[in-house]
C-alpha cells in the first residue's frame, strides 16, 4: 500500500511539475517580448496604452522570477520522475 500511495504521489509530482513549467515558460516568453519591445508591451495595457513603457530592470525582474518558477517545474519534474524508477527497480 505503501509503494502505491509513494509512486502515485511522484507522478502527481512530476504532472504538477509539467503545468509549473509550462506556466513559468509562458511567462518567461512574455518577459523577454517586454525586454525586446517595451513600447509594445505598455499598448497592451489597458488602462494606459501611451504612457511611458516599464523600465528595463522591471522587465529583467519579471523574466528572473518565471525562469525560477521554470526551474522549480523541471526540479519537481526530477523528483516525480527519479522516484519513480527507483520505486519499479526495487
Amino acid at each position: 500500500m505503501n509503494r502505491i500511495v509513494s509512486s502515485s504521489l511522484r507522478i502527481l509530482l512530476a504532472v504538477l511539475g509539467v503545468f509549473v513549467f509550462s506556466f513559468g515558460g509562458v511567462g518567461v516568453l512574455v518577459g523577454i517580448i517586454a525586454i525586446v519591445d517595451p513600447e509594445g508591451t505598455q499598448h497592451a495595457n489597458d488602462s494606459d496604452p501611451f504612457g511611458t513603457p516599464p523600465p528595463l530592470s522591471k522587465s529583467l525582474a519579471l523574466t528572473e522570477v518565471f525562469l525560477a518558477v521554470a526551474a522549480l517545474g523541471v526540479y519537481a519534474v526530477y523528483l516525480g520522475v527519479r522516484g519513480t524508477k527507483d520505486n519499479s527497480a526495487s
